[in-house]
């Protein structure tokens, strides 16, 4: 599952800040140079490419089961779901807090009511740990 992070509006605008720079660049070094038809059309078509993928960027967070195991973005190791007692959704955090009461906390997210009712249902979803509980503070 997807959601989004601070992130993500930082890479979206450079993609398309990048693409906007290359076309009409390429349009300029054309007219000036009187450069191949080739070289505009290619430099026109990365523009566009990089325009749409600003524009169609997706989340840059995620987060998934495997088997035992709960993976996060911002975390370097897995948490294993069996030792999950809480889990708390916070507007720009992700806490984690383990049967011995260990907290990780996952944060630089952006997320909203209801970005985090959709995690809160996708933990309840995939988890097989019944008696860990999920917290939406925003």
């Amino acid at each position: 599952m997807l959601f989004p992070t601070y992130n993500d509006n930082y890479s979206r605008m450079t993609s398309i800040s990048i693409g906007i720079l290359l076309s009409i660049g390429s349009c300029l070094f054309f007219l000036n140079d009187s450069a191949t038809t080739i070289g505009l059309f290619i430099g026109i078509a990365v523009g566009i490419l990089l325009i749409l993928n600003g524009i169609l960027d997706l989340p840059k967070g995620q987060i998934k089961f495997e088997k035992q195991h709960l993976f996060i973005t911002g975390l370097e190791q897995n948490v294993d779901i069996r030792s999950l007692k809480l889990v708390e959704i916070r507007k720009d955090s992700i806490v984690l807090t383990n049967v011995y009461n260990e907290a990780k906390v996952l944060s630089n997210f952006n997320i909203n009511p209801t970005i985090a009712q959709t995690i809160s249902d996708y933990i309840r979803a995939y988890n097989t740990n019944l008696d860990t509980q999920v917290v939406t503070n925003i």
